[in-house]
């Protein structure tokens, strides 16, 4: 079931996809994946007050209901980590 689900991967200097659309008006769940070097990980959607934490090599889900607009997500900065370079923008179509 968690195939079936959009995506997002952290590498260890990307998130893929960096760019992701979705249609407005239901909650959709996110699989969120660190593939990265770095032992943890904390995928942010602030503008969403929504958030996930990650050990290296796991996955973890994650229930937004975005209204249409544009959206950041980021590696958020933790332990004295940031990785500037895992950033996203999500599209929510009107």
């Amino acid at each position: 079931m968690l195939e079936k689900l959009p995506t997002i991967v952290m590498k260890p200097h990307s998130v893929e996809p960096s760019k992701m659309e979705l249609r407005p008006g239901e909650t959709v769940v996110l699989h969120i994946i660190n593939e990265s070097e770095n032992n943890c990980h904390i995928l942010d959607f602030p503008e969403l007050d929504a958030s996930v934490h990650t050990e290296r090599g796991r996955s973890g889900l994650i229930a937004i209901t975005p209204e249409p607009g544009t959206y950041e997500y980021a590696c958020k900065p933790h332990h004295g980590y940031v990785n500037e370079n895992i950033r996203g923008v999500l599209t929510v179509l009107p």
